[in-house]
């Protein structure tokens, strides 16, 4: 009894300390239950302490793994593993460049064809097919040859937004799947068959095997970090924004709520205010950075808040030069950035209030003006584009080349070669 008591007792003790070191934890450290569970606003997700301003946060990025090895997987997650070949796959037929002597290409279905064209441009895909197969420089000699014809081909090439259940995820073993997407993914989106299966992923990650990002195809972006200098305050004023995607409910409410606290110049569809009209013109990036270099301030609101998901507004933003971005999306943008301090994390800012009040400082006060634009780390970021940046080449060479890897891999007994087993 005696014993049973003073185990009580140091239950007891053990709870208050934990509770009392709880409480002195700030807020953003604590987790709270909610109703709601795990489903949380997608504004949630974007309004998040960060490190401090001034503080330089190390590079890091997603360690994604692009196969699983974990013996508690399903034969779908291991399907990299050599001859663990998915139930999907078992009854698929072989591809036929299992069956040739040699070969002398590869070859790559273009999987809703029609609907890419209209996506990118009708022009984009149908350049492509003409200029291919001579246009990449492959290994050996070896061509790249795009069709839209034959789903038997050595790859299957799709894009996110278009691919669908109505198609299988290969259409022979062991054909190889790649996957481009260049908008943000969204909840599930690496759940989906497609995207598991896929060898070859073309996206803006700097995992992935193509990378797309948009800070690698800006090159004004270099260009001002090779020849930056410190801006002159009496040159720039006033705060512009972008906008013309006016659906997406949270970021369309916020901003709404913010231009009734501070002007803000909105020069695209969304809340427009400026004489200019709201078209986008042909040359993007030339007409963004002539529009925004003479303010002191650009507000630059993403339409999701995940990982690796940057596009181009920010780049361009620092390519005007002397115009401070005030930047809410990707959590890891520092990694291409000059430095924290020279660029306004929006996220820090939990009300349209709080936001308003700094951009008013930012405005008002030359001082705060030059932090943000000065002592920028510009090697830092010429050093990080060289090394993930150092292909110019189309994405579709690299898909080819990459594919030309595993093609081999398959006559070689590698993890999915032709010959593997299956039920």
């Amino acid at each position: 009894m005696r014993g049973l008591r003073r185990r009580a007792f140091c239950v007891l003790v053990l709870g208050s300390m934990a509770i009392f070191f709880y409480t002195q934890l700030p807020l953003n450290h604590r987790v709270v239950g909610t109703a709601s569970g795990n489903q949380q606003r997608s504004e949630d997700s974007c309004f998040v302490s960060r490190a401090d301003g001034d503080t330089i946060r190390h590079e890091t990025h997603s360690e994604r793994s692009a196969t699983s090895t974990s013996n508690n997987s399903s034969s779908a997650d291991r399907y990299n593993v050599h001859c663990a070949i998915p139930d999907s796959d078992s009854d698929l037929p072989t591809c036929p460049f299992c069956n040739a002597a040699s070969f002398d290409a590869v070859t790559v279905y273009l999987e809703e064809f029609s609907n890419i064209s209209d996506w990118y441009g009708k022009d984009m895909f149908a350049k492509r097919l003409a200029e291919y197969p001579g246009a990449c420089q492959m290994p050996h000699g070896m061509k790249c040859v795009l069709q839209h014809d034959d789903t038997m081909a050595d790859v299957v090439f799709r894009m996110q937004v278009f691919a669908s259940n109505r198609h299988p995820v290969r259409y022979c073993y062991p054909q190889i799947i790649s996957m481009l997407n260049s908008e943000a993914e969204g909840p599930g989106y690496r759940n989906r068959p497609q995207v598991k299966h896929a060898e070859i992923k073309v996206d803006f990650h700097l995992s992935s095997e193509v990378l797309i990002a948009d800070g690698c195809r800006i090159d004004s972006y270099r260009e001002a970090m090779t020849s930056w200098s410190p801006p002159d305050p009496s040159e720039h004023h006033g705060v512009a924004m972008f906008l013309s995607h006016c659906e997406v409910k949270w970021r369309y409410d916020f901003i709404e709520q913010l231009l009734k606290l501070v002007h803000i110049d909105m020069h695209g569809s969304c809340f427009h205010n400026v004489p200019e009209p709201s078209d986008r013109y042909e040359d993007y990036e030339a007409s963004f950075i002539a529009k925004v270099r003479k303010y002191r301030a650009v507000l630059v609101f993403e339409n999701a808040c995940e990982e690796a998901y940057i596009s181009e507004k920010i780049f361009i933003a620092y390519s005007a030069k002397g115009v401070v971005p005030i930047y809410l999306g990707a959590p890891d943008v520092h990694m291409w950035l000059p430095g924290n301090h020279t660029y306004v994390d929006a996220a820090k800012y939990k009300t349209p209030h709080a936001l308003a009040n700094y951009i008013e400082l930012l405005l008002t006060n030359d001082s705060v003006y030059e932090y943000h634009t000065t002592n920028f780390h510009t090697q830092k970021v010429i050093n990080f584009l060289d090394r993930h940046c150092h292909s110019k080449e189309d994405y579709m060479c690299q898909l080819c080349r990459h594919a030309h890897k595993l093609k081999m891999d398959s006559f070689h007994n590698g993890p999915r070669h032709c010959n593997c087993p299956r039920q």
